[in-house]
């Protein structure tokens, strides 16, 4: 299970968020990334962008830089 994180809590898990990933789904992913080295279909739409984490002033992750679109 995957968590969000809050910052504002010094990184500990926000309270009531988490995301379930389905097993089929799982062994999907892993099988083309062991073929392939990257995702090639992971059955879910995609935002067609490629981002980085942006560091605030204290160096701290802040949030997300889009980089580029497609």
């Amino acid at each position: 299970t995957l968590a969000a994180v809050d910052q504002e809590t010094n990184g500990s898990a926000a309270p009531g968020i988490g995301f379930a990933i389905p097993s089929a789904t799982i062994t999907s992913i892993a099988d083309q990334l062991i073929k392939n080295g990257k995702v090639t279909n992971s059955g879910r739409a995609g935002l067609g962008i490629t981002a980085r984490t942006y560091y605030g002033s204290d160096y701290k992750p802040a949030g997300v830089a889009i980089v580029s679109t497609t």
